[in-house]
């Protein structure tokens, strides 16, 4: 009897995964159903972006948005280059934001600005004093003193933030 070996972690678990099923369905939303192909490219091109910014094998990354392509697309991504990655309750008051920021040390926050009747910004600005003030990729907040930049689906508004988008591009910089 041959013994295969198992996938000891997730990225290769789903390396595995879409190796063996990649033309199939792995995330559908009403807006947009994504392969396991297309949901392994998308992950590592955002693993690209995190790497140009300075994330990497032992960095925290908070992420707070709905389940949809933005959570799974980033969570794998993180998992990809060996960080720890917090999923953040998307019911967080303030005060709770702000306490999980801090005691995670969290680096890098993602997620969405909006959904439903919750705006996440106004959530990060009433947990962070000093945010408004702050400029994108260089904060200093002593409520979440090691977090350095802020990225979000929609950043319009915001000069503490930077969007997805912007993120994203960061994985076709030559250096990346």
């Amino acid at each position: 009897m041959q013994v295969t070996e198992q996938p000891s972690t997730l990225p290769s678990l789903f390396a595995s995964v879409v190796a063996a099923r990649g033309g199939h369905d792995a995330v559908a939303m009403p807006q947009e159903t994504l392969s396991y192909a297309e949901l392994d490219r998308r992950s590592a091109r955002m693993a690209r972006a995190l790497l140009a910014i300075g994330a990497g094998k032992g960095a925290r990354i908070a992420l707070m948005a709905p389940d949809g392509l933005l959570w799974i697309t980033t969570f794998l991504a993180g998992l990809r280059i060996g960080a720890l990655v917090s999923a953040v309750s998307t019911l967080c008051t303030p005060t709770e934001l702000a306490h999980i920021l801090r005691n995670s040390d969290t680096q890098f926050f993602i997620g969405a600005r909006r959904f439903l009747r919750h705006d996440y910004a106004a959530t990060l600005a009433a947990g962070l004093p000093g945010l408004d003030d702050a400029q994108p990729e260089k904060l200093r907040l002593a409520a979440a003193p090691y977090l350095r930049s802020i990225w979000l689906d929609d950043a319009e508004g915001l000069p503490w933030a930077r969007t997805v988008d912007d993120l994203a591009a960061r994985a076709d910089a030559p250096d990346a």
